[in-house]
């Protein structure tokens, strides 16, 4: 099931099987408001990487008026699948930067999500 709000504020998300709500449900759910930014991602760590070495992906994120963008290393969620998981390390080094590090232990190809 997937479901796209249209508009910011508090709602309610219930989920049920022939009426009955499945464990846990109804959910309090808050939509933030959608922002306008800009992204531009750079780094060695997109061409690739050594084993136990760390690889580093800078993401640079501007809002509407190109200023750097006020977020929190909660606002980005960064899911690497390979042969191995990899965990992610995001640090902000500065107002509107990004720098996510991370660590394959296996060869492979790896995917990077960023959103």
């Amino acid at each position: 099931v997937q479901y796209t709000p249209t508009h910011p504020g508090k709602g309610i998300i219930r989920v049920s099987k022939s009426g009955i709500n499945l464990p846990g449900s109804p959910w309090d759910i808050f939509i933030s408001p959608a922002m306008d930014i800009k992204c531009q991602v750079s780094g060695r760590g997109l061409q690739g990487g050594s084993i136990l070495e760390p690889s580093v992906i800078t993401l640079k994120v501007l809002d509407a008026h190109d200023k750097p963008a006020e977020l929190t290393p909660e606002a980005l969620r960064v899911v690497i699948q390979g042969p191995l998981e990899v965990l992610p390390e995001i640090t902000i080094p500065e107002k509107g930067i990004f720098n996510i590090s991370y660590w394959p232990t296996k060869t492979g190809t790896y995917t990077i999500q960023m959103y």
